[in-house]
């Protein structure tokens, strides 16, 4: 009688009383297998988390192209996950490394957004330069008051000023923006017991969504492309991280920008009082 081993996936011609394979001594069962049923020579399916603890290969089940620079190099990374975050948002993060650190996402959103503080430091001084009154003097026949001439000049110095201070100190600000709106975030998830991984995993959300930025090259929309691209980002990307639903990822994402927005209306309001403006 032909006994079929379910452990070596081998058949054993035994006697009917033969309780053990004969190949690899796994006992046998209680009622053998079909002599007729086929038997496959393809090696057993591994699921994925015994591959990886035998020492199998977790690429295909957690990847990021930009922490993959070794063998895209540094353009060729940083293209493949500004297209696949923006474009693939779901597949990106759901295999992204939740547990590979924050200085690959950190680095990724400082360049991505200097890109952006580029571009809208150009266009900002197209429009200044268009707008300013002191650049258009000789065409108004020197007509233009000299008060308001001087006015208008000493503003265009101020905006350049400005335009230097932005771009010099923008990298600060991305990372103090970044690690503020972040941890926000996170707070939140574990007020409400959401959070399924830990700080480093929604980081590194909010850093690689970043991406969105670049639409900043865009004229006069480019913000409003960003911001409302960025929101959708962060959704998707603590969706699958923390493995909570669409819902609870928005109220997470509407906290920490609702956050942000009443403190700069409040700096602002600050220094309105200090200026003044308070007596009118």
């Amino acid at each position: 009688m032909k006994r079929y081993c379910k452990n070596c996936q081998k058949i054993s011609e035994a006697e009917q009383e033969l309780k053990f394979c004969s190949h690899c001594g796994t006992p046998f069962e209680p009622i053998g297998e079909p002599e007729d049923k086929p038997v496959s020579n393809m090696p057993p399916v591994i699921p994925m988390a015994q591959a990886q603890s035998a020492g199998g290969t977790a690429r295909e089940e957690k990847y990021c192209a930009w922490e993959d620079k070794a063998h895209l190099g540094f353009f060729g990374a940083l293209y493949e996950t500004w297209r696949e975050s923006l474009f693939n948002t779901t597949r990106f993060f759901r295999r992204m490394p939740t547990t590979a650190g924050i200085g690959n996402p950190l680095f990724y959103a400082i360049i991505l957004g200097m890109v952006g503080v580029v571009f809208s430091i150009m266009y900002q001084q197209f429009w200044g330069n268009l707008l300013n009154m002191a650049d258009w003097y000789e065409e108004f026949g020197y007509a233009m008051d000299p008060d308001l001439y001087d006015l208008s000049q000493f503003s265009s110095q101020m905006q350049s000023a400005s335009m230097l201070f932005k771009l010099v100190l923008s990298p600060v600000f991305i990372i103090i923006t970044l690690f503020i709106t972040a941890g926000i975030a996170h707070l939140v998830l574990l007020i409400f017991g959401w959070s399924k991984t830990g700080f480093e995993g929604t980081f590194r959300v909010f850093g690689y969504s970043y991406s969105a930025v670049f639409f900043e090259i865009i004229p006069l929309f480019g913000g409003l492309v960003t911001l409302v691209w960025s929101i959708i980002m962060y959704v998707i990307g603590l969706r699958e991280i923390h493995r909570i639903s669409t819902g609870k990822a928005i109220l997470v994402v509407i906290v920490p920008i609702t956050l942000v927005c009443l403190c700069c209306c409040g700096l602002v309001i600050s220094i309105m009082s200090m200026a003044g403006f308070s007596n009118f």
